[in-house]
């Protein structure tokens, strides 16, 4: 059985955009927790897999149809927010559920601790945001771009 040109399409973005994810995982602990601990790549590679997995569901399978009927900033803006927030939840939910593990404490009881709270509060939690907002607005940027001038060119 052959599988239709646009399946195998959007196989290629969904790989293309998961592996870019955890690429983009990875990359944070290097740059700012060194290589001291293997906790941190964990978390980058648990982070980009799940983040780029839903990145990937989410344009391929939900905003695709929904870019035809809106403008470039419309798309960028709503985009941008949903991936923030979905990132703002997973950030925290994944590295507690990891770290947890990790310390051999409960999920819970890890999130209530000082430890935790310290890194949502006053830590590294808005670094690890504006990182991530950075690289969802760049991605969707370069996808849209992409998406635009490719149907500009193929339907002059």
């Amino acid at each position: 059985m052959e599988i239709p040109e646009t399946q195998k399409r959007k196989f290629r973005s969904a790989l293309k955009i998961t592996l870019s994810g955890i690429l983009i995982g990875l990359s944070y602990p290097v740059f700012g927790d060194g290589f001291s601990e293997i906790i941190p790549f964990v978390n980058g590679f648990t982070i980009g897999l799940i983040g780029g997995l839903a990145i990937s569901f989410l344009e391929l399978e939900v905003f695709d149809p929904l870019k035809r009927r809106s403008s470039f900033i419309r798309t960028f803006t709503l985009k941008t927010a949903i991936y923030f927030f979905f990132f703002a939840l997973l950030i925290p939910g994944v590295m507690a559920f990891n770290e947890s593990i990790y310390l051999e404490r409960g999920y819970l009881e890890h999130i209530k601790s000082d430890e935790f709270q310290s890194f949502l509060f006053e830590e590294d939690f808005g670094i690890l945001l504006f990182y991530a907002f950075v690289f969802i607005g760049l991605i969707i940027f370069i996808r849209q771009i992409n998406r635009k001038l490719v149907a500009r060119v193929l339907n002059p």
